[in-house]
């Protein structure tokens, strides 16, 4: 039997990783028990049987080697995961609180163009 394999450009691979952690040998907040049991439950296979290496280089692997429909809804079910759990609202609150403080700073023209508060006569 063959079957079409996921194929990710390098922004949506980058993003995915981002958000799952992946810089690390890690998934999210699985453990190697959960993770198995998450991918096990997900697409129906045991991916400490087939593959070999961390949690990241795992899932890689699944990118890379499963049927398109596997990796599609393993990746649903990870983001669902992924939003619904303290470790994507804590990287979503900090993602949104460092854009929300980014955009609340002036940028350095607009700081220079600025009266300074000292010169600021009273009305």
């Amino acid at each position: 039997m063959t079957f079409e394999t996921a194929v990710f450009d390098n922004s949506a691979k980058q993003m995915l990783e981002d958000l799952f952690g992946m810089s690390t040998v890690y998934v999210m907040d699985f453990n190697n028990g959960t993770f198995a049991s998450f991918v096990e439950t997900c697409i129906g296979l045991d991916p400490y049987q087939r593959y070999e290496g961390s949690k990241a280089a795992i899932l890689r692997q699944i990118w890379l080697n499963e049927p398109f429909a596997n990796v599609a809804k393993l990746n649903l079910d990870l983001l669902s995961k992924w939003s619904s759990t303290s470790f994507g609202l804590a990287r979503s609150r900090r993602s949104t609180s460092s854009m929300l403080w980014t955009r609340s700073l002036p940028s350095s023209r607009q700081r220079r163009d600025r009266p300074s508060p000292r010169t600021i006569s009273p009305s």
